[in-house]
């Protein structure tokens, strides 16, 4: 089982996703990345964001729990915060090679794009009607193969 903190971040009304790219795929995820050993969640999303993106952040919220688990037992718990504070002026692509981009997203855009796990819904309705569009803190998603 791996835990993953996911931080959403919106600016001018899109979110921040960042491309994986992984042999000839690629897909899209909320910044952020794993839990290390020992670490709480809190200081893992501040260094994964600092690591990933050069984004530093000062203050969040807890949104929702998403849970995937894929039919080879791939199970993975991802903690995902609300971003309040912080400042992408400096954004760049840090040292992890699997990240190969990152972008804002409108509604609209979200539609049709490959995010794992799938909260494509989930992220349209926060840009629609903000985060009192989130009803469940815990979301069980099917993992797309």
């Amino acid at each position: 089982m791996r835990v993953r903190v996911a931080a959403i971040i919106i600016k001018d009304n899109k979110i921040l996703l960042v491309r994986h790219c992984k042999d000839e795929s690629s897909y899209w995820l909320l910044p952020g990345g794993g839990v290390e050993v020992g670490e709480v969640i809190s200081d893992s999303l501040k260094r994964e964001l600092k690591e990933e993106l050069n984004i530093i952040i000062e203050t969040f919220e807890l949104l929702f729990v998403v849970e995937s688990i894929s039919k080879n037992n791939k199970h993975i718990i991802q903690p995902t915060f609300l971003v309040k504070n912080f400042n992408v002026d400096n954004i760049r692509l840090g040292e992890d090679i699997r990240v190969c981009g990152f972008n804002f997203f409108s509604i609209n855009q979200l539609k049709n794009l490959t995010i794992y796990p799938d909260i494509n819904g989930e992220l349209m309705s926060i840009l629609n009607v903000g985060k009192k569009a989130i009803e469940k803190r815990y979301i069980l998603k099917q993992w797309k193969n």
